[in-house]
């Protein structure tokens, strides 16, 4: 899991514990009910429900769909302007309530603003995610029947990814990796070449389904990391996995 979705989550457990204490002081009476209600609302709301949401989102819909977030870089200014937003509203608007100061009552209005800004970012990056791309399709494949696809819903769930990355998306033992390959097939013919993924991507990567789907450059773009780079450390370990075959020639 990249570093921000996995932040995302470790945050979200967090305001689900503080929630959660603020609840039961509460429920037994040893802080005012009218003062915290807000703030109990607000962590565990947009602080625990949005930010697991989020973190879940950022990880699962780029895989499912085998297509990068259109800005990934937002993903880090969301992270630090939800949190500033969560710990500043609950914070300005508690000690508004209790002290009347209205000085507290500015900074919530502030801080909302910018929890507001930090969704806008959220939204733009996943939204797009969720728009059927428009791939060109094979001729002999144009007419598929209904009855294909209802026979296998995963593929269906992957067709889009499946029409861009086929093409050039295999690969044979001696021949070199390119951008397109699929991750799956160059795992298959080249297995050397999972130590580059897991020093990249994590040992994780080897249980996502998208890997049959998604090819080399779709997952450098989904971690957020140069292709070329990635390229360049798969297609040494395929040389170095060739070498003994070609001595013993």
């Amino acid at each position: 899991m990249d570093k921000y979705p996995k932040m995302f989550i470790r945050w979200a457990i967090i305001y689900l514990l503080i929630g959660t204490i603020i609840g039961f002081l509460m429920g037994v009476n040893m802080i005012n009910r009218s003062v915290f209600r807000f703030a109990h609302i607000h962590i565990n709301l947009l602080g625990f429900m949005a930010m697991i949401v989020c973190g879940i989102a950022y990880h699962i819909l780029p895989r499912f769909n085998a297509r990068p977030l259109r800005w990934p870089g937002l993903v880090n200014y969301h992270f630090y302007l939800a949190n500033i937003g969560v710990i500043g509203m609950v914070s300005s608007h508690t000690i508004a309530i209790a002290t009347g100061l209205s000085i507290f009552s500015m900074i919530y209005y502030l801080t909302s603003g910018i929890m507001v800004l930090s969704i806008i970012f959220f939204v733009a990056n996943i939204y797009g995610l969720l728009t059927d791309p428009k791939p060109k399709a094979e001729p002999e494949k144009a007419t598929s029947s209904p009855k294909t696809e209802e026979e296998n819903p995963l593929q269906k769930l992957f067709s889009a990814s499946q029409v861009v990355g086929k093409p050039g998306g295999s690969i044979s033992r001696g021949e070199r990796c390119r951008k397109e390959v699929l991750v799956g097939d160059m795992i298959k013919v080249y297995p050397e070449t999972k130590k580059v993924l897991e020093k990249h991507y994590g040992e994780n990567c080897f249980t996502c389904p998208g890997q049959q789907y998604e090819s080399i450059e779709q997952t450098a773009n989904m971690h957020n990391m140069p292709v070329e780079m990635i390229l360049a450390d798969i297609n040494k370990a395929i040389d170095e996995g060739l070498k003994p075959a070609e001595t013993m020639q």
